[in-house]
């Protein structure tokens, strides 16, 4: 059987699906209530590869699918410029393009399954990153690549005075914004979790 991909857009009360076979042929798509009962309803058939975006829901919603038994990956489609620049966008249309980017991330760029590790890292985060960083060999070190994407402090160091700067924001803004996400959502998910609390390094603020 053919590996399907759902692309759940989340709202506070409905939620929009799409989902796509191999092939890329849309297959399903339908709208159900943004409550545990009716989605474990909605999703009670064979293990799939579900794509939601981040969100308030995006923490209980994620582990009620894992429940069932799905394969769940948390993304952000409105940091995409393709979401960006659409000029009619719809729910229907955001679950579609999500379903969409992750079977293009699994069919054109394995590279990304790699970068998914860490929680919050989604299709979304994992495939900008292949295709802004394109050759990873052209850093010296895996810490060059902080500074090329714009996440190291300003320095203005004059004699004793070495003041706290933000960060240069240089490079991509776009995977800049979508790993600043991942981070806020993975420090977000282990504070719920009860196992740490995101305000325990203010700096992490300090990076959008």
């Amino acid at each position: 059987m053919d590996r399907v991909t759902v692309g759940l857009d989340l709202g506070d009360r409905y939620s929009r699906y799409c989902a796509i076979d191999e092939a890329g042929k849309l297959v399903e798509e339908g709208r159900v209530r943004t409550e545990v009962d009716a989605l474990c309803g909605c999703f009670s058939s064979e293990p799939r590869r579900v794509v939601l975006e981040v969100g308030t829901h995006s923490p209980w919603v994620s582990r009620t699918l894992e429940e069932l038994g799905h394969e769940v990956i948390v993304a952000n489609p409105r940091r995409l410029r393709f979401i960006w620049n659409e000029s009619v966008k719809t729910d229907r249309k955001d679950a579609e393009q999500l379903a969409r980017v992750e079977q293009l991330c699994q069919d054109r760029y394995p590279a990304t399954a790699r970068l998914r590790g860490p929680k919050g890292v989604g299709a979304l985060t994992a495939l900008a990153f292949v295709l802004v960083v394109e050759d990873p060999s052209r850093f010296n070190t895996s810490r060059a690549v902080g500074p090329y994407l714009g996440l190291r402090p300003k320095q203005r160091q004059s004699g004793e005075s070495d003041p706290q700067l933000g960060i240069t924001k240089a490079g991509d803004v776009m995977l800049r914004r979508l790993l600043v996400g991942s981070v806020h959502y993975g420090l977000r998910d282990r504070h719920l979790d009860g196992s740490a609390s995101i305000g325990t390094d203010p700096n992490l603020h300090r990076t959008t």
